[in-house]
């Protein structure tokens, strides 16, 4: 079981472009590379016995358990004069419970809110949740349910999904998206010039 309280970042407008500009150089070039057609080939398959069934005992075994849970992730993003902008990520929920008979996958995320830090504004939450989730997760795994005489059994199935997805509300502030664009645009133009100075006295 891993559980964390609460992860709180600082993020630099800087840093963000700089981090995004590293990833399109790192990621851009694998994936306009060509895969090579041998990667694509899968070893054949071994035939897979089955075993007779231990009984309901199976039902009790568990192979693997994780649990996992995070209380809230907050990011708050500034430039050189003030913050900007305040995002908080709450109440993210996963589990993996795996059984001889069934695997079960489950992820949970209750709230999102980005708020406008600026104290003129009106409508301070950009982006917020109205519900009790944003969204519920949940599969389960039967193996081996429709095999053999369970394949004409109409009543089993091999796995079983289930989503519920929540309601987002974003409000449109002209003010605050123009405001991360120009210090997006001043930090990109900043840091293009200096690089360009890097170069020239070299």
């Amino acid at each position: 079981q891993v559980e964390f309280s609460s992860l709180h970042f600082l993020l630099h407008t800087k840093a963000l472009l700089s981090t995004i500009s590293f990833l399109n150089g790192a990621l851009l070039p694998q994936l306009s590379a060509t895969r090579d057609p041998d990667l694509g080939k899968q070893p054949e398959k071994t035939k897979r016995v089955k075993t007779a069934s231990k009984g309901s005992k199976d039902g009790d075994i568990f192979s693997f358990k994780l649990f996992a849970m995070l209380g809230c992730f907050h990011v708050e993003v500034c430039d050189d004069r003030r913050s900007i902008a305040d995002i908080r990520v709450q109440g993210i929920d996963a589990s993996v419970v795996v059984q001889a008979k069934q695997t079960e996958v489950f992820a949970r995320l209750r709230n999102i809110l980005v708020t406008d830090v600026d104290p003129k504004t009106i409508h301070r939450k950009a982006v917020s949740i109205v519900g009790e989730e944003v969204f519920s997760f949940r599969l389960l795994l039967f193996p081996g349910a429709t095999e053999g005489e369970g394949y004409g059994d109409t009543s089993r199935v091999d796995g079983k999904v289930t989503l519920r997805l929540g309601c987002i509300q974003i409000v449109y502030l002209h003010k605050f998206l123009m405001s991360l664009l120009v210090r997006a645009h001043a930090s990109t133009h900043t840091h293009t010039r200096a690089h360009a100075q890097t170069l020239t006295r070299t």
